[in-house]
């Protein structure tokens, strides 16, 4: 019986429907040729980072896949206070830290200072902290990845990584308020520290349908005013009173508030 041999080698030799053995040799020594270089590459990695025979070259279909170490593992890095950016993760006193907001201050007197709004990754924490201009600090190594919803368990969430199409499970406390904006399929972000899931974040702004609200009064469009509407994942917005069941809408899911019709 022949081994399987990924279809994009076949698209390599060419699309013929009567492809002759010879062909179907070739597709193997290259399939065998990858498989070699990935493993030596992980060999290499190992050696250099010290991480022992733990990793394993995986495969997914028949391709192989880069090293589960090598895929969040990276030699630490310093960034400069000058580059900070909303959704940078630095490393505060041995613990992951999203920068929420930054400022740069040049006073009159004294030297510029960096004031920033910092979320610890770990407890959901946010608190306030000054940077000297130009100071460095250790960049947190994290691995952030895309992933669907797919079933929640009684203490975890669990999660299939559009990567590797692997189960993530991840449990309640990490996903804490997201939890509300979660259905089957919904695309998600999930950010790993240490190999832990320590993030779970869903798009800033989703389309959700209204599944319970009080019925809406002709002439309502221009008027002011708001009503509760439950929607189809749980939450309880705040919407117009014109909305109907029945309707989407959109929903600012960093606030819980409403934009717009869907």
């Amino acid at each position: 019986m022949m081994r399987h041999v990924p279809c994009f080698l076949y698209s390599f030799l060419g699309n013929s429907s009567t492809a002759r053995r010879t062909d179907v040799q070739r597709a193997r020594h290259l399939q065998a040729q990858l498989s070699t270089a990935c493993w030596r590459r992980a060999q290499r990695t190992r050696t250099a980072q010290g991480l022992g025979d733990g990793c394993r070259v995986a495969f997914w279909r028949g391709v192989p896949r880069r090293p589960v170490a090598e895929r969040w593992w990276s030699p630490r890095m310093d960034v400069n206070s000058n580059d900070f950016r909303v959704g940078l993760t630095i490393e505060v006193d041995g613990s992951p830290f999203k920068v929420i907001e930054h400022l740069h201050v040049k006073p009159g007197k004294g030297a510029a200072f960096v004031r920033t709004k910092l979320k610890n990754l770990l407890t959901g924490n946010t608190m306030e902290r000054t940077f000297r201009a130009g100071e460095t600090v250790p960049e947190a190594q994290v691995e952030k990845f895309e992933a669907q919803y797919t079933y929640s368990a009684e203490n975890e969430y669990v999660f299939m990584n559009m990567a590797t199409f692997e189960e993530e499970h991840v449990p309640n406390e990490v996903v804490g308020d997201t939890a509300k904006y979660l259905r089957v399929g919904q695309d998600v972000s999930v950010t790993k520290w240490n190999g832990k899931p320590i993030e779970v974040e869903v798009p800033a702004t989703l389309t959700l349908e209204v599944v319970e609200t009080d019925p809406g009064v002709r002439g309502n469009t221009a008027q002011g005013g708001s009503k509760p509407a439950k929607l189809e994942t749980g939450v309880v917005v705040q919407v117009p009173l014109f909305i109907e069941v029945g309707e989407k809408i959109k929903v600012d899911t960093r606030t819980g508030s409403y934009l717009s019709r869907g």
